[in-house]
């Protein structure tokens, strides 16, 4: 009678352990994911700061007035 009972509660309790073995596996997914999008976002904006740079020190360079 035992065993009847203990089979089945031995399986559910398997498949919990698998079950949350697989949430956590989603969860740092989800974590690493979001660092990533954080340091794409931050990539970007330092990528358009460059080019204004770039910009302001090429009409710099360009439209400087002659020194007299």
């Amino acid at each position: 009678m035992r065993l009847i009972v203990a089979a089945p509660l031995v399986a559910v309790i398997g498949f919990a352990g698998l079950a949350l073995t697989e949430s956590a596996r989603q969860t740092a997914r989800a974590s690493d994911l979001q660092v990533r999008t954080k340091v794409g976002a931050e990539a970007g904006d330092l990528a358009y700061r460059l080019q204004r740079e770039r910009i302001a020190a090429a009409d710099l360079l360009t439209y400087a007035r002659p020194e007299q």
